[in-house]
């Protein structure tokens, strides 16, 4: 549980640097001021989700901590989303600087796009294989255990008749 917490923190503080660098470009011209507000306004939007979507799932494991769950599933669930919220975008960093530096600038803007598709697949596809991990262990917690068939004879209820003396 105290996981989601830490990757709701790690997020906040990349998304902090993120709008910093974009107020910053902003201020020297590198890029226009209305697009710059607008790609601040979209990641708090995203932090705002990441923070509802991670918030009710620690309270979901909160109110399954007595439960038995399959350990392999959780981190799972939690390796999904450090990858996708804090790693993709690590790596999106330094393959951005790295297109940005051996390049031509013709080809960069090319380089890019490929880039951004390749990090946006992947963090769906690695997002969406922890949340079907965390379905899978609501499926787990809240299956009915098996419970031994219950005799219905009219003999079940006197069953220690027979050791009376």
């Amino acid at each position: 549980m105290w996981w989601l917490s830490i990757i709701l923190f790690l997020k906040s503080a990349l998304t902090a640097v993120v709008i910093v660098a974009f107020w910053q470009m902003s201020r020297t011209d590198r890029l226009n001021t209305g697009a710059s507000q607008q790609l601040i306004r979209a990641q708090w939007i995203s932090l705002g989700g990441y923070f509802i979507i991670l918030f009710s799932e620690v309270i979901i494991y909160w109110r399954l901590r007595y439960y038995q769950l399959n350990r392999r599933l959780i981190w799972g669930h939690l390796t999904g989303w450090i990858i996708a919220i804090i790693g993709m975008p690590l790596l999106y960093a330094i393959a951005t600087i790295w297109v940005s530096s051996q390049f031509p600038a013709e080809k960069v803007q090319s380089g890019l796009a490929t880039l951004t598709s390749i990090q946006v697949g992947v963090m769906w596809g690695v997002l969406i294989i922890g949340h079907l991990c965390f379905v899978l262990v609501l499926v787990d917690a809240y299956k009915k255990k098996n419970h031994p068939e219950q005799n219905t004879d009219d003999d079940a209820e006197n069953f220690l008749n027979d050791y009376n003396a």
